[in-house]
């Protein structure tokens, strides 16, 4: 069993009181913002994609044997840890909710539906890691790279602007 023995104590007990209260805040958040909010996206990390998360990482984890590493208490503090402070962020993440299945769609997406369900039903734990993962990181780069894009805009401009 993973939690609470994988998580040690004290430091365990903080992780998990730090993601509760990360997750409460959250959701403070999302009802105090649910009027004026945008539909397109969310800010801060969902709870739910968070907790998926969590499960992802020790799915995963067990799947590749590391059952009995030493290391894994470390990995699912820093884990927890960093999901908490995920979801308590301004950073933007896409809401899937708004998608129009019933538009157009160009036939690549299709194949490549088709693909992403064949891996997912040959290689299931880490393919549902890995698109967790990746949804997961998409805010953080996204944000990245849109503040180095304002960055270097801003810098082009004021060169423009020097005689």
């Amino acid at each position: 069993m993973l939690f609470p023995s994988g998580l040690r104590p004290h430091w365990g007990w903080l992780a998990a009181c730090t993601y509760v209260v990360c997750g409460a805040l959250r959701l403070s958040r999302f009802n105090v913002q649910a009027l004026g909010a945008s539909k397109s996206h969310f800010v801060g990390l969902p709870i739910p994609a968070a907790a998926q998360m969590i499960t992802s990482t020790v799915i995963l984890y067990y799947y590749l044997g590391g059952e009995g590493s030493p290391s894994r208490h470390l990995t699912l503090l820093l884990v927890i840890y960093g999901l908490a402070g995920l979801m308590v962020s301004n950073i933007p993440y896409f809401s899937l909710k708004n998608n129009d299945v019933r538009r157009r769609h160009p036939i690549w997406m299709l194949v490549s539906g088709f693909i992403l369900i064949t891996l997912i039903i040959a290689e299931r734990h880490l393919m549902f890691f890995t698109i967790v993962l990746l949804y997961t990181l998409s805010g953080p780069l996204l944000w990245c790279l849109t503040t180095y894009k304002h960055r270097r805009e801003r810098r082009r401009e004021a060169a423009q602007a020097m005689p």
